[in-house]
């Protein structure tokens, strides 16, 4: 059965693969919409099982995007980088040469 994701919901599957007691009890994937740049990112879930001590379960859960962190950073930096304004033309009144410096 496929799964339609909707802007704000995810699921999460067993993990048939897990090797280390590490490794997450439960993987799948989300949506999250931003409200301030109206992009929805694609984003990575995982839960561990964990039980409290009086024996109550819970699932602890991690979210990671989907896209890569440091291509993500660098676009980001690349649109606040504010272009070089042009140089204004040489005043030949202040054009000194070190050959005009008396000492």
């Amino acid at each position: 059965m496929a799964y339609e994701r909707k802007s704000g919901d995810g699921v999460l599957w067993v993990n048939d693969k897990k090797e280390k007691e590490t490794h997450p009890d439960r993987k799948g994937d989300g949506l999250i919409h931003c409200p301030h740049c109206s992009h929805n990112f694609e984003v990575w879930l995982s839960g561990w099982i964990k039980e409290k001590k009086d024996g109550e379960k819970f699932l602890s859960m991690s979210i990671k995007s989907k896209e890569d962190p440091g291509a993500a950073l660098a676009q980001k930096a690349a649109a606040r980088k504010p272009s070089t304004p042009p140089r204004p033309p040489a005043d030949p009144d202040l054009d000194v040469h070190s050959d005009d410096v008396p000492f």
